[in-house]
């Protein structure tokens, strides 16, 4: 009896309850009308302000946007872009086998006999070519390419010489380091921030997705301009704030990495210091056979690094190995599967690379449509400002 008399009275509260629940649902309906909007369905900011936002993100960043945008172009395609810009200077020109790697440490000593060895990049393809960074007094690093089948020193300057590298160097840091890198992840953040206020001033009401997104050809050019430029920032909307977004996290990581940490001096291999390169690289294959070497690089006259390429963790990713360059004894391994650090995941995606050759091209079109909009939004904004000064004489 109990029971019952307990569950009788827990079903009289729940039905007040509901009851009273409903004369206040009804109360505010009557109050505020039938189409009346509560306050935190508002529109937080209109329409215009949206657009006057993404106008002056755009306006204020325009030259480095453009910068990022044809930079990264080029760098999706760095190797081949360089074996295009200068097929003398970056392909091999000899057929054959390759020649000891001795004979080219030869040859650049004669060649630049004051100038210590920092690194040899290695061909990434079979007409490739050997890239060897050079240090100088003034801190500025030299680069020669090096024929690998004859070790014929090809093309040799600064970086200016090789407008592929200056590219991927310009997308990276704008040359100048640290501020270079603040400087892209702030454009980056303008960009991401263009992006989402473009899409929201331009989403349409319901019915009307496809006539919002509609180019038509036959247009003046000034409405033409206007549609592209719109049409074109909807259809890789995704695409830019995915690049966007990898892009700064990766210039945010470097800048937190530089300002922690102490970069290792590096002072290279001297003119006059004895080594055995080939015995080297056949002392680092031999701690992952199979793999291809990306770079062989020497702190200094006792130490190199042997880094090779590890695919299996991602296309970045590289497996070390630490030689004694006098005795040629390993002195250390580092497992590409044991680095942590953010770039080894996050720059195959920025990159594309993660997708293949279908992701270095799906990130080249993205590349090339934000050059297109970086140059039609202010196209856009000087016709209207100057329609308006002819108005107004």
């Amino acid at each position: 009896m109990l029971a019952q008399s307990n569950l009788s009275t827990i079903d009289s509260n729940w039905q007040k309850m509901l009851a009273t629940s409903g004369r206040i649902t009804a109360y505010i309906r009557n109050s505020i009308g039938p189409t009346a909007t509560l306050p935190a369905a508002r529109n937080v900011i209109s329409k215009s302000q949206l657009l006057r936002l993404h106008k002056w993100c755009g306006l204020f960043a325009f030259g480095l946007i453009l910068i990022q945008a044809a930079s990264g172009a080029i760098n999706a395609f760095r190797y081949e872009a360089g074996q295009l810009f200068d097929p003398t200077g970056m392909i091999r020109q000899s057929d054959g086998m390759d020649a000891p790697l001795n004979d080219v440490l030869r040859s650049l000593r004669d060649a630049y006999p004051e100038q210590p060895l920092e690194r040899i990049v290695f061909p990434k393809g079979p007409r490739g070519i050997l890239l060897a960074h050079l240090l100088s007094d003034t801190g500025e690093k030299s680069l020669v390419a090096v024929d690998p089948g004859s070790g014929e020193i090809l093309r040799s300057g600064t970086l200016w010489a090789f407008p592929a590298e200056a590219a991927a160097r310009i997308h990276y840091d704008l040359t100048i380091g640290l501020p270079g890198i603040s400087i892209v992840a702030a454009t980056g953040i303008l960009c991401l921030t263009m992006a989402i206020t473009g899409f929201s001033f331009w989403w349409p009401q319901k019915g009307r997705l496809l006539q919002r997104l509609r180019i038509d050809c036959q247009a003046p050019g000034k409405t033409l301009l206007r549609q592209l430029h719109r049409t074109t920032g909807v259809a890789m909307s995704l695409l830019l704030s995915f690049s966007l977004i990898t892009g700064a996290v990766l210039a945010v990581d470097y800048i937190a990495t530089g300002l922690v940490s102490t970069p290792m001096p590096v002072s290279g291999l001297s003119r006059g210091t004895v080594v055995d390169v080939d015995a080297l690289v056949r002392q680092a294959k031999s701690q992952y056979p199979r793999r291809r070497i990306r770079d062989v690089r020497f702190v200094d006259d006792t130490r190199a690094n042997v880094f090779l390429m590890a695919p299996e963790r991602s296309p970045r990713a590289v497996h070390q190995v630490g030689i004694d360059v006098s005795s040629g004894v390993v002195t250390t391994t580092a497992d590409a599967k044991g680095n942590t650090e953010l770039w080894v995941t996050w720059l195959p995606l920025h990159t594309g690379e993660w997708l293949g050759t279908f992701g270095l091209v799906l990130i080249t079109s993205n590349a090339l449509a934000l050059l297109l909009l970086a140059v039609s939004g202010p196209v856009m904004w000087f016709n209207r400002v100057k329609h308006r000064r002819r108005k107004s004489r």
